[in-house]
């Protein structure tokens, strides 16, 4: 049987594509990887170990989730890559990769490599999903900030493409954690930027409220501390305003401060605006 290594684990042990039927198997044996190349055409020896990956693909994921319970929605957290300095961003992490990549032969710079892996899982995420049920929602909730989002130092988001597709989300949900008060990151700037963003209506543009901070003592400034602190409608305001720009929903991180006695006059005003 032949086989096209798609990934060297080590010496003796690689990943690979069956050549006629495309499944994925992990081939195990004796400097079965050694010198071996990605791409590369390897034959199975008798004394290999074969396994198939398929069957594992399938547990512990979104597909399982929206297979096996019923629920509205697959939701992912901000995290994709970790952030790095000037010195180190081209040589960190996946950079050993990357330089092994057909975006290094073709001159694309590692950042592009780095925002094309993440566009690929997002877009692998969603297909995954809608195979199972085309009626459940696939999301994520990605950093306030777009700057960050689209920095060569950290996350390798590249949102722009994301707000202006049907490919890869149903929805974005931005983490607007900050206060009206906040010296740079101000809520109804932050939020009119991702309004603008999402301005094709492709995808569905939810923000995020941050019902962890109200009541705190938190804050960039002393008047975004004393917004928190004491302004019991803070909650209410924000949801107020993103309204007024047709935003299509929000969500409240988190749950436990929905139910806490440090912020309970802050959700009992959000609750007014939302019966």
């Amino acid at each position: 049987m032949m086989y096209r290594i798609e990934k060297v684990l080590n010496h003796n042990t690689v990943m690979a594509i069956h050549q006629d039927d495309h499944k994925e198997v992990l081939i195990m044996g004796k400097g079965v990887g050694f010198g071996r190349k990605v791409a590369e055409r390897i034959e199975v020896r008798p004394e290999d170990r074969l396994y198939s990956l398929q069957k594992y693909k399938e547990r512990g994921g979104a597909k399982e989730i929206v297979k096996n319970y019923k629920v509205d929605g697959i939701h992912m957290d901000d995290y994709f890559y970790p952030s790095f300095t000037k010195r180190n961003v081209k040589k960190a992490f996946d950079a050993k990769e990357y330089n092994k990549s057909s975006y290094k032969k073709k001159k694309k710079s590692i950042y592009t490599y780095r925002r094309a892996q993440v566009n690929t899982l997002v877009k692998q995420m969603k297909k995954a999903v809608k195979s199972v049920d085309p009626n459940v929602s696939y999301g994520i909730s990605p950093a306030g900030n777009i700057d960050n989002l689209t920095s060569k130092y950290s996350y390798y988001v590249d949102i722009y493409k994301w707000l202006n597709s049907t490919e890869y989300v149903d929805y974005i949900c931005p983490q607007v954690y900050w206060g009206f008060k906040h010296p740079t990151a101000k809520f109804n700037k932050v939020t009119d930027r991702w309004i603008k963003a999402a301005k094709s209506k492709k995808v569905k543009l939810y923000i995020g409220i941050a019902v962890y901070r109200a009541g705190h003592n938190v804050g960039q400034n002393r008047a975004e501390r004393k917004e928190w602190k004491s302004d019991t409608k803070v909650l209410k305001k924000q949801v107020q305003y993103a309204r007024k720009k047709y935003v299509d929903g929000f969500a409240f991180f988190d749950y436990q401060d929905l139910k806490s006695k440090t912020s309970a006059e802050a959700v009992n005003q959000l609750k007014t605006v939302l019966k």
